[in-house]
């Protein structure tokens, strides 16, 4: 049995040119959403000078929101680059200091383990001294060398004392340098947080930026949309949005009732 057609106040109406038959042609083929796009471009070829024109405009309004989309997101990567180059020069110059530091203990050192050897061949010396002064007064006279051995003992517990001084004094110094290198470590970390901080905050204003823009272009092409299927509609020989759902519904009920 054909397709049933009821005189319901939902049945198709027939547009001049026989322009039910190919609203039911893309209907039966495409579904709604093709006979949605041949009304809307039968609506837009059938729009006026000025409409297209204005058509034109929008469209070339879009592709002039769509470049400047792009030059923001080119100027976004290379804010990364820079941001990426800044952030490797910070750590060169952290790894810098750091090896200058390193390279002043080492020195530091060195200076001490120089003067502890210093200080170690004066003593020697001075105790070769003092034994040959020993021996040579022990050949003059024994109570010569009583006396003799009690003054070289008092200038060895005093040159002892010195040495001890000595190398407390150095060890405060090295423990004095080793607590700035410090200090200067923790400074030069907490700025290199900073750094990193402030630039995670300016990523951050980026993508904010970039969110925002692909909103207005999402709002912009939705108005666009919006205006051209309104000129569509309005066009002198272009289709009603009504006129295609009462084609929809009166097929689907031909449909059923087959």
């Amino acid at each position: 049995m054909g397709p049933r057609r009821s005189s319901a106040p939902y049945a198709p109406r027939t547009i001049s040119g026989g322009s039910t038959d190919w609203l039911s042609y893309h209907y039966r083929y495409r579904g709604v959403g093709g006979v949605v796009v041949a009304a809307f471009v039968r609506g837009l070829f059938a729009c006026e000078i000025a409409h297209v024109l204005l058509l034109v405009l929008l469209l070339v309004l879009v592709l002039v929101l769509v470049l400047v989309l792009v030059l923001v997101l080119v100027l976004v990567l290379v804010l990364v680059l820079v941001l990426v180059l800044v952030l490797v020069l910070v750590l060169v110059l952290v790894l810098v200091l750091v090896l200058v530091l390193v390279l002043v203990l080492v020195l530091v050192l060195v200076l001490v383990l120089v003067l502890v050897l210093v200080l170690v061949l004066v003593l020697v010396l001075v105790l070769v001294l003092v034994l040959v002064l020993v021996l040579v007064l022990v050949l003059v006279l024994v109570l010569v060398l009583v006396l003799v051995l009690v003054l070289v003992l008092v200038l060895v517990l005093v040159l002892v004392l010195v040495l001890v001084l000595v190398l407390v004094l150095v060890l405060v110094l090295v423990l004095v340098l080793v607590l700035v290198l410090v200090l200067v470590l923790v400074l030069v970390l907490v700025l290199v947080l900073v750094l990193v901080l402030v630039l995670v905050l300016v990523l951050v204003l980026v993508l904010v930026l970039v969110l925002v823009l692909v909103l207005v272009l999402v709002l912009v092409l939705v108005l666009v949309l919006v205006l051209v299927l309104v000129l569509a509609l309005r066009a002198p020989h272009s289709h009603t949005l009504k006129t295609i759902f009462w084609l929809h519904y009166d097929t689907t009920i031909a449909i059923v009732h087959e």
